[in-house]
C-alpha cells in the first residue's frame, strides 16, 4: 500500500472528479496513475507487436531464408499500417 500526499485544493478536485464518475477516490487515483503510466511508457511490447504476430506464413518446415522472408513480411506490414504501398 502506498500513500500520496496532495494539497487540499488537489484533493478536493480529485474528490469532485471521482464523485462525478461515481468512483471512489482510490479507484479514481489508480485509474489516473495507470493512464499516466501508459501515456509516458506506452504499451507493452506484446501489445505493440500484436498486429505483426502471425502474419508470416512459414511455407513448411524449411527454415532457409526465414530471416529474409520475415523481415520482408514485417516491412510490408509496417508500410501498409502507415498508409504506404509495399514495393
Amino acid at each position: 500500500m502506498t500513500s500520496v500526499r496532495m494539497d487540499a485544493e488537489l484533493l478536493a478536485r480529485v474528490d469532485r472528479a471521482a464523485k462525478k464518475l461515481s468512483m471512489s477516490r482510490s479507484a479514481f487515483i489508480r485509474d489516473a496513475v495507470s493512464r499516466r503510466c501508459l501515456e509516458v511508457l506506452g504499451d507493452s511490447l506484446a501489445v505493440q507487436i500484436k498486429d505483426f504476430v502471425g502474419v508470416i506464413k512459414g511455407g513448411g518446415s524449411n527454415a532457409k531464408d526465414a530471416g529474409k522472408k520475415s523481415a520482408k513480411a514485417l516491412h510490408e506490414k509496417w508500410l501498409c499500417t502507415h498508409g504506404r504501398k509495399p514495393d
